[in-house]
């Protein structure tokens, strides 16, 4: 389970780091002072769980498998879409960063001085660019569908049903493959499940009967029927 808090201290750390390499002259202004309200800052633990979703990738690379069992709805849907939003952030900031860029040049010649700084050798556009890079390699990532899959899992009521429709439909604009839904806790609802194959069209819709007992531990889940083979499922 992720410890949203210590990514968070990291990622407050690292960006304060950054901000006074970028910016050197932040301690003749007292800038550094103001450093500590980063942490109230909105999104701040959508981009924890994927500083902690890129950090599980990286160090389990020799797993065949590996399942992000996530949150509903809400926070789950604004950290799947933040590499989307970011790079579209990005974009804007570096298209600006680089109109300055023009602009000081333009008057460095008109100045006779030495030519504005080149875009490879500004410290700002060059960590903007590897930004850009780190999300557009987290996208593909997200949006493989050989190698990424969502697994929809729904209880058979409405609030559930609901959050599911809005989770699907945001994901499909997302571009993100949902090959399965899963309805858990099945006590036989055919009508239910009806209606699911025909909202979730194209997603495979599977049953996992509800259990007399809590299901906790390896042993429990031994127990349980095989919904299907798991190499088909996780799309392996």
């Amino acid at each position: 389970e992720t410890d949203l808090r210590t990514w968070q201290k990291r990622y407050l750390k690292k960006t304060e780091e950054e901000f006074k390499s970028v910016y050197k002259y932040q301690d003749a202004f007292n800038l550094h002072k103001y450093f500590k309200i980063l942490k109230y800052s909105p999104g701040l633990e959508e981009y924890a769980v994927l500083l902690a979703l890129v950090d599980t990738i990286d160090r389990n690379k020799n797993r065949d498998v590996i399942i992000f069992d996530t949150p509903p709805t809400a926070l789950t849907l604004k950290f799947l879409a933040l590499p989307d939003v970011s790079l579209l952030w990005l974009n804007e900031l570096s298209r600006f960063r680089q109109m300055i860029l023009d602009k000081q040049k333009i008057i460095n010649r008109i100045k006779r001085d030495r030519e504005g700084a080149e875009v490879h050798s500004d410290p700002i556009l060059t960590k903007l660019n590897n930004l850009e890079r780190n999300y557009r390699n987290l996208t593909g990532i997200l949006k493989n569908s050989t190698t990424t899959s969502v697994i929809l899992v729904l209880n058979p009521d409405k609030l559930s049903h609901a959050e599911s429709a809005t989770i699907w439909k945001e994901l499909r604009g997302l571009k993100m493959a949902v090959p399965y839904v899963i309805l858990n806790k099945y006590e036989g609802q055919e009508q239910f499940i009806a209606r699911v194959e025909k909202e979730f069209h194209g997603a495979r819709v599977l049953t996992l009967e509800k259990s007399r007992e809590e299901i906790t531990g390896l042993k429990a889940l031994e127990s349980l029927p095989t919904l299907v083979n798991p190499v088909e499922l996780l799309g392996t």
